[in-house]
């Protein structure tokens, strides 16, 4: 596109836009169509340069003395620590991560080896902190004794396919 200065109103009522170098003569619709997307996205790229306020209006301040952070601009680990007091881990260890990620992929292949009720009991009881009484009631045994010799299977169940893990 021609930039805006060369197709600036030149009269008071002929607007002229450059095709191939020549100033051709149009009318005010015309014009203002024919710019429309131009400065529609003029006006998209200043507001993506503006961060939100919490309460959702833009910022009117400079960047560079405004307090917010804008989305997707660079930060550096010192400002974020002086200005929330992050401290990255030190002693991050990549294959510790990927030793737990696939511990829960076997996990979760395992405790689909369960029968239905046996791994209903183990999600209620370490996934959601359900007791033995209220795991009971869920699965409508009589006795919180019935979960707890059920919950022991699966776990010994559980114990010698992990024993690669654990």
């Amino acid at each position: 596109m021609p930039t805006n200065e060369k197709n600036r109103k030149i009269s008071a009522k002929q607007y002229y836009i450059e095709i191939n170098g020549e100033k051709v003569p149009v009318t005010e619709e015309v014009y203002r169509a024919y710019y429309r997307p131009v400065w529609a996205e003029h006006k998209r790229e200043e507001r993506s340069r503006k961060c939100r306020l919490p309460n959702g209006t833009r910022c009117n301040k400079k960047c560079s003395e405004c307090t917010m952070m804008k989305n997707g601009s660079d930060l550096s680990l010192e400002s974020l620590n002086e200005e929330v007091g992050f401290e990255p881990q030190s002693d991050y260890n990549i294959a510790d991560v990927f030793e737990k990620k696939e511990l829960l992929k076997r996990l979760h292949t395992v405790l689909d080896e369960l029968e239905e009720i046996d791994c209903k009991i183990v999600k209620l009881k370490y996934f959601e902190a359900k007791s033995e009484r209220e795991i009971a009631s869920i699965v409508g045994f009589k006795s919180h004794k019935s979960v707890s010799k059920r919950l022991n299977k699966a776990l010994a169940f559980l114990r010698d396919k992990l024993k690669d893990f654990i």
